[in-house]
């Protein structure tokens, strides 16, 4: 299945007791259609407030019944900031996560705050220097050890933290500005640690030469950079 959400109201994508999550909301609609419990896989697990485009989901069901027919029924039940797009058969061997060649994901910048944008754009009153932060977001390309621009559980230290960022592009349009990001795989929280230095880099407060020192460097930062909320994360596409 191919989805779309707006995660403002849910403590992420991952079932957790006690929270309202988008998991945990699929699956029961799924399970009232199919009188059965499904296992999701999702491609993203995305964190709390954040929010997806084309989240990718699979399930084994042992139901027979038609994609289009489970879709607008999925839909009916759904509340509406959760939206069925597409569903279909999959081999038996595809998996959302680990059958997936690439990721696309967006921040989005605003610089005029709106109601009506809030939890859907980070707002950033400052002046910033897309040029500097385009000459920043080069240096990230490539294979890279991100794991000072992670949220890396510290009780999984082994975890290999080096990731193949394929493309980190800037858009400056009107009163936004998108951060386009493409690769591989991502660690938690890598997205927003990145963006923090682009936009502390934008507005004067680093060099980018701090980004090589923390890429290439073993040793702990004294620097602090800002993690930029939830709010403007999307994930984009799932590429197979």
């Amino acid at each position: 299945m191919t989805l779309e959400y707006c995660g403002i109201n849910y403590r992420g994508w991952a079932k957790q007791p006690g929270f309202l999550t988008i998991e945990g909301v699929l699956s029961d609609r799924l399970e009232e259609i199919l009188k059965e419990k499904p296992g999701l896989i999702a491609a993203g697990r995305t964190d709390a407030g954040v929010h997806a485009k084309a989240q990718v989901v699979n399930f084994f069901t042992k139901r027979s019944i038609p994609n289009e027919g489970l879709k607008k029924a999925l839909n009916a039940l759904l509340p509406g900031d959760i939206r069925v797009l597409k569903v279909k058969d999959a081999p038996f061997e595809f998996h959302s996560r680990f059958s997936a060649k690439k990721k696309d994901y967006q921040y989005v910048i605003s610089k005029k705050y709106s109601v009506f944008e809030k939890g859907l754009v980070f707002y950033c009153p400052y002046n910033l220097d897309i040029n500097i932060m385009r000459e920043a977001a080069r240096l990230f390309t490539g294979s890279r050890n991100f794991k000072k621009f992670s949220l890396t559980d510290k009780r999984r230290e082994k975890i290999n933290t080096v990731r193949n960022l394929y493309k980190l592009g800037i858009i400056a349009k009107q009163d936004k500005i998108i951060l386009n990001f493409s690769g591989e795989s991502f660690l938690r929280g890598m997205i927003r640690q990145i963006g923090g230095i682009l936009l502390e880099v934008g507005r004067g407060r680093f060099n980018p030469d701090i980004i090589k020192k923390a890429l290439k460097s073993n040793i702990p930062m004294k620097e602090k950079w800002t993690l930029l909320p939830a709010d403007g994360l999307y994930l984009v596409k799932v590429y197979y």
